[in-house]
């Protein structure tokens, strides 16, 4: 994340506990970390993106939702339902996410991704 990204991300959610979570997490993080990081996510991506032409309700799906959730909770901080929720809002809201995801997974990434995340997040 460019200095420019860490500071609008702090002025946004810097008060919030899931912000002090992630920071106090991620300075630990070394360029091992990071790249293992980004690989998983990448891989997670592309896991959604092969699930494109299943089913809402599969068990692919719903193992792309809940594999996405926790590399989030196991990475950066806790992410309940709700969390994962606000999340795929966040990705339709904001183009830079959505780009970046489709970068790393391919085109239509994202809209799966959210529409999964609402479908089985919306169920619990």
């Amino acid at each position: 994340m460019d200095d420019s990204h860490q500071a609008e991300a702090k002025a946004k959610w810097g008060q919030t506990e899931a912000f002090k979570i992630a920071a106090e997490r991620t300075k630990k993080y070394t360029a091992e970390d990071w790249e293992r990081i980004k690989r998983e996510a990448k891989g997670l991506y592309q896991a959604f993106q092969h699930c494109k032409s299943e089913s809402l309700n599969s068990q692919k799906v719903e193992c792309c939702v809940n594999d996405w959730q926790r590399h989030l909770h196991e990475t950066y901080y806790p992410c309940d339902d709700e969390m994962l929720l606000n999340l795929a809002d966040l990705y339709e809201q904001d183009l830079r996410y959505a780009n970046n995801i489709d970068k790393a997974g391919g085109e239509g990434t994202a809209s799966r991704m959210i529409e999964a995340i609402r479908y089985w997040k919306r169920r619990s």
